[in-house]
């Protein structure tokens, strides 16, 4: 065959009708949004029974907190009547707390005993007014 009968043969094919396939862009179109609108109604199905179903685990698996019993009244009720006054509260005197850590004062912390002066005031013999304290470090 030579070319030009290729090109009158090819040429007649493309002239005629072509054949119909039965369906257009239209239906191809509407069809996908059928599709679309199946499996978003069939997600939101599922989504809406995984959530039942995971409620209804949940209150099967999980024990229910239930409200404490009333507690039942005593039979006997103890009742407790004085006809005494009550006790008197002492006050107690305010002198003041010895100061601490001040040598010759007797406290706990400075770690020397109290130091009694005499009548006349004067440290009693071997007592000294600077007596040593113990390294802090």
């Amino acid at each position: 065959m030579r070319e030009d009968d290729l090109r009158d043969v090819f040429g007649a094919l493309h002239a005629a009708n072509d054949p119909d396939l039965g369906f257009g862009a239209t239906d191809v179109v509407r069809a996908g949004h059928r599709v679309r609108r199946r499996r978003r109604t069939a997600a939101a199905v599922g989504s809406g029974l995984a959530t039942v179903a995971a409620a209804v685990v949940a209150v099967v698996l999980l024990p229910a907190e239930r409200a404490p019993a009333p507690a039942d009244p005593a039979d006997v009720v103890l009742t407790t009547t004085s006809t005494a006054p009550p006790p008197a509260v002492e006050p107690v005197p305010s002198s003041p707390a010895p100061a601490i850590g001040v040598p010759g004062t007797g406290s706990v912390r400075d770690g020397f005993p109290a130091v009694e002066n005499s009548p006349d005031g004067t440290p009693p013999p071997g007592a000294s007014e600077n007596p040593p304290r113990a390294d802090p470090h």
